[in-house]
């Protein structure tokens, strides 16, 4: 018996994006399935960053559509796009903060947009959210500027968290971080997918948050989504582009150290 279909969140049907007489995307399908974690993959240029601006709506696509939540973002009213919006939640590369803005401030930026409560609820509720993505209390009151790269990463998937999405888009997310860093990154958002019932798309080009966090990988190249697949049954497809990726030095020692992950951790049960 076959298995039933999931539930697809997000429906991109033959997208296309063109900057002048470059095409960027020439019919790209794709669909997220709820409580998934989603890679989406190319080589630079390919326009991973542009799909996602696509989705979220920041980038006016020159054909296609796009359902989220079986709502079509083209033909949907202001309030009609407002509601589906607050169901989702971005970070965009290096968290993106206001620079002027304490963290925790930064936080409470989407529940003063949308969800104005009284200021010491949303303090309270950013201070969780801040907790929650593994920052110590006393990143709330600083800037920015004070913070690392991946504690500004943390701070901005707080941010994005705020008013409790139920999709979370991560672009570019362990992108700068070392490699203790970027393991950890992995491990967050493994974890706040488990613990949130979140659906996840992740803009990357790390093979190992690939195998370590990732339910499915789309892979993009030639202006189209070519393969969306799990991750250990992508490596084995024949275009050049993913025998190349995964195929070479980096895509076997991230498929060896998932691996070896797999045989150390803990059974279950």
């Amino acid at each position: 018996m076959a298995a039933p279909a999931r539930e697809a969140v997000i429906e991109v049907r033959g997208l296309v994006n063109r900057f002048g007489s470059q095409v960027v995307h020439d019919g790209v399908d794709l669909d997220v399935h709820r409580g998934e974690v989603l890679a989406v993959i190319g080589g630079s240029g390919a326009g991973k960053s542009v799909l996602l601006r696509s989705i979220i709506g920041l980038q006016q696509p020159a054909a296609g559509r796009i359902r989220v939540f079986g709502c079509d973002l083209s033909s949907a009213s202001e309030a009609q796009r407002a509601e589906v919006e607050q169901r989702w939640g971005v970070m965009f590369q290096d968290g993106a903060l206001f620079s002027s803005l304490t963290v925790l401030e930064n936080v409470m930026v989407p529940m003063v947009e949308h969800q104005p409560l009284p200021r010491d609820l949303m303090e309270e509720i950013a201070r969780l959210k801040i907790a929650l993505v593994g920052l110590p209390a006393d990143a709330g009151p600083k800037m920015p500027s004070q913070l690392s790269g991946g504690m500004r990463k943390r701070a901005g998937i707080a941010r994005a968290l705020a008013l409790d999405p139920q999709i979370l888009f991560l672009d570019e997310p362990t992108s700068g971080l070392d490699p203790l860093g970027a393991a950890g990154f992995d491990e967050l958002i493994a974890t706040l997918k488990r613990s949130l019932d979140l659906t996840v798309v992740l803009i990357t080009h790390d093979l190992d948050s690939i195998y370590a966090c990732c339910d499915r990988v789309a892979v993009l190249a030639d202006r189209r989504i070519i393969a969306t697949d799990t991750p250990a049954r992508i490596r084995d497809h024949t275009h050049p582009w993913i025998r190349d990726c995964f195929g070479g030095p980096r895509g076997r020692s991230a498929q060896q150290a998932a691996a070896l992950s797999a045989a150390v951790a803990p059974s279950g049960g």
